[in-house]
């Protein structure tokens, strides 16, 4: 099927720019934790219990620069950095400072475990994007330093105009249409590699598409009731899933970078 005969799964003209998917939701950020800070006995070192990012290429390399960095500057005062996945609970006993999803703002902030931290404690806020830093207020307290923010690439191969030239998904589904594939990797390389293995990926995906269609920072809390979700938004999520074929989209192998592997290779 060509793209002029294939149906749109959009029900109106609403487009998704991908010169201005900022996926503000998908923002880990640096906390103090309330009540984890610990005193030490007069003649110990202070230790700081750091818990990182964990979904980065090279976590090692971040290790060693901030350890690095921090020892040039504090050095009475030591490192230890601790496991801790903010997409699979609370936070434990363990971290003092840890990075986590500003999508668990309010969860862990009604919990109590988030330290408010005073605008002069946060060197040269000017350089930050502002919407991170909103990202990052509540209740009129600063609860977070922005540290990374993400974004939605879409990777094409040199002299694939076609691809691309691609403004926004609508124009991308046009391309690339339904996928039939339900191997894995994919046996063509005409699908759309993509990965959203859960009901939490998902949510993720509806609330920044919502973002990306109404081109403004929404401060959301939670999603709406399933009655309630907007066609426009599930026609984009529909197309997605379309493209890459429901096998390959939730496929959520250990290596999570496991698709750019598969792009390299020619899929």
């Amino acid at each position: 099927m060509n793209s002029a005969e294939r149906k749109s799964p959009y029900p109106s003209g609403r487009n998704t720019d991908f010169g201005k998917m900022l996926r503000a939701l998908l923002l880990p950020l640096v906390v103090f934790w309330l009540s984890a800070l610990s005193v030490a006995a007069e003649n110990d070192p202070l230790t700081l219990n750091i818990a990182l990012y964990p979904y980065v290429p090279d976590q090692d390399r971040f290790v060693q620069a901030i350890g690095s960095q921090w020892d040039r500057q504090y050095p009475e005062v030591k490192l230890n950095f601790v496991s801790w996945d903010c997409y699979s609970g609370n936070p434990d006993a363990a971290p003092d400072v840890f990075v986590y999803d500003s999508i668990f703002l309010y969860d862990f902030l009604e919990k109590g475990l988030l330290l408010p931290l005073a605008e002069e404690d946060i060197r040269d806020p000017g350089d930050l994007v502002p919407a991170a830093l909103s990202a990052c207020k509540a209740d009129g307290g600063i609860y977070a330093i922005p540290q990374l923010l993400c974004t939605n690439l879409l990777f094409s191969r040199e002299g694939d105009d076609e691809i691309s030239n691609i403004r926004n998904i609508r124009e991308l589904y046009d391309v690339i249409g339904d996928s039939t594939d339900t191997e894995l990797p994919p046996p063509e390389a005409d699908d759309l590699l993509v990965g959203i293995p859960s009901v939490q990926d998902l949510v993720f995906w509806y609330l920044e598409t919502e973002i990306d269609l109404e081109q403004r920072f929404t401060e959301w809390v939670s999603v709406p009731d399933a009655g309630m979700l907007d066609p426009d938004i599930v026609a984009v999520l529909t197309a997605v899933r379309n493209m890459a074929g429901v096998d390959q989209m939730t496929y959520s192998p250990p290596d999570s970078y496991i698709r750019g592997s598969w792009f390299a290779g020619g899929r």
